[in-house]
């Protein structure tokens, strides 16, 4: 079931958040900014030392390094998120969404674009203000293994608990305590009803 839902997890997340009232701003959104070559160079660095090394992300880490970057010679940029969402204290959440074992160039992009996001953003955010004001978010719909999610493409390049949301983790966050033990529910009635 979980495959014949395919690319719907978009929609159903966004819908799922739009009837949160935590939330006043839902949408997939493009974003234009202003990001450097050296800010560039060093998001490039960043994700291929994750991807070589293997000891994984510290999200903070890679904020500050961002933060320290060279913002001379900056350029417009454009980015499409697939989940865009301001709570009512205007907290931005940029969400990257993907299956439990997306190709690992999905998985590149996605690193990529959520630290463009940090660029882009540290021209209007404090460093000091980052966490209170943005959050950068991979999450994964589902766990398709039994116990700890441990992929070798998604694990080495996001920090569980800050730049990761999984499965319930995820759901609850967009939709509030038990979404996801009533999404599973759903779930279940329709196979019920197709099969």
């Amino acid at each position: 079931m979980a495959t014949t839902l395919g690319s719907s997890y978009e929609i159903i997340a966004r819908k799922i958040a739009e009837a949160n009232p935590n939330f006043v701003e839902v949408k997939k959104a493009v974003f234009t900014g202003s990001i450097s070559n050296g800010e560039k160079a060093l998001i490039k660095d960043i994700v291929k030392d994750l991807e070589e090394d293997g000891s994984g992300s510290n999200y903070d880490k890679e904020v500050r390094s961002i933060y320290s970057a060279s913002s001379a010679s900056a350029r417009n940029t454009r980015i499409t998120i697939d989940l865009y969402l301001k709570n009512r204290k205007g907290k931005e959440f940029f969400i990257e969404m993907k299956g439990p074992d997306p190709n690992k160039k999905e998985v590149r992009a996605a690193k990529e674009d959520l630290l463009n996001v940090v660029a882009m953003k540290k021209r209007q955010i404090p460093l000091a203000e980052f966490n209170r004001k943005i959050a950068v978010i991979f999450g994964v719909y589902y766990n398709n293994q039994n116990g700890e999610y441990d992929n070798w493409k998604v694990s080495p390049l996001f920090e569980k608990e800050k730049g990761m949301l999984l499965q319930e983790d995820f759901w609850d966050f967009l939709g509030g305590e038990n979404t996801y033990a009533e999404l599973l529910g759903i779930i279940e009635e329709v196979r019920d009803e197709v099969l």
